[in-house]
């Protein structure tokens, strides 16, 4: 080989060693770009998880740790968190009304972002409480609580939230009243909570509301109870659990057990339901918050006309 042409194979090499010495610089910079990416990524994800965490902990605080004592009525009631990471929150509460023999039951379902649940819940709550020196139609209760959300949404930090699209689009709502002097159930429901009526004596009948939401404009129904009877309500996340076959919990099995348990008092049959829902699911954490309140309707009625 001659001078030449070796002189010319030692620049190709320098020329490659110096393109590779700029792809390695190139490289570095990369590597350089993603760590600050990732160490910006994992600072976003450690405030969302502390936000949530945050949420969480004031959605529990929201929560009712007991419910009113109501003379000839009993009460129980569960809540059982879901994944922390999945949005959405449950809220329910119970409101003896001050000036009229009746109280007003609640169990919300909110699907949107976890602060707009904890928002919905916290308005809720407000809501529920500010009624309490009076009793009005559930579908009046709610065409209120419309009002105050798209309200709540105008401030400029809750305005990004997803709150504001369509109620029914968002959050699962039970909202009733009961007339003690009446005992007749009045309620507005909306979405996927299911609510049974346990027809206890004579022939342990089960009963399940229809929803409201399809009528327009939104209405209130309303059913007659009558002494011995229960009121069963179940939030979605109830029937969003499934066995290992991908089946879901049916509101047909729930039935079965209920008419099961037509003596048992209110706390053994939620705890009855639960066992049979966690057996269902071979005791798979939930997902999705889940909740009941079960009502019975203790002593004989004297309806009053």
């Amino acid at each position: 080989m001659s001078s030449f042409e070796l002189n010319k194979w030692k620049q190709k090499v320098t020329e490659l060693n110096q393109k590779l010495a700029q792809k390695d610089q190139i490289i570095e910079q990369y590597k350089g770009a993603i760590e600050q990416s990732n160490q910006s990524i994992q600072e976003i994800m450690d405030k969302l998880s502390l936000e949530l965490k945050l949420a969480n902990q004031m959605h529990r605080i929201l929560l009712p740790t007991k419910l009113p004592v109501i003379p000839d009525c009993e009460f129980s009631f569960k809540f059982r968190s879901g994944d922390t990471e999945c949005p959405g929150k449950d809220f329910y509460e119970i409101v003896p009304h001050l000036h009229t023999k009746s109280f007003c039951i609640t169990l919300s379902s909110c699907v949107s972002h976890t602060w707009s649940s904890l928002l919905f819940s916290a308005r809720l709550k407000t809501m529920s409480l500010s009624k309490a020196k009076e009793a009005c139609q559930p579908h009046e209760f709610i065409a209120q609580l419309s009002k105050e959300i798209q309200k709540d949404t105008q401030n400029s930090f809750f305005s990004k939230l997803s709150v504001n699209q369509k109620l029914s689009k968002n959050i699962d709502l039970f909202y009733a009243v009961l007339d003690q002097h009446t005992y007749q159930l009045s309620y507005s429901l909306l979405g996927n909570i299911k609510v049974f009526i346990q027809r206890t004596y004579p022939n342990n009948i089960i009963e399940e509301l229809l929803e409201t939401s399809d009528r327009k404009p939104l209405s209130s129904k309303s059913i007659a109870l009558n002494s011995k009877d229960r009121i069963i309500v179940c939030s979605p996340g109830i029937f969003s659990v499934t066995d290992p076959s991908g089946e879901k919990f049916s509101t047909a099995f729930l039935k079965k057990i209920i008419c099961k348990k037509k003596t048992a008092s209110v706390h053994e049959l939620r705890n009855h339901i639960l066992y049979e829902l966690d057996k269902f699911c071979q005791a798979k954490p939930p997902s999705r918050d889940q909740s009941m309140v079960v009502i019975h309707i203790k002593s004989a009625i004297l309806k009053l006309t």
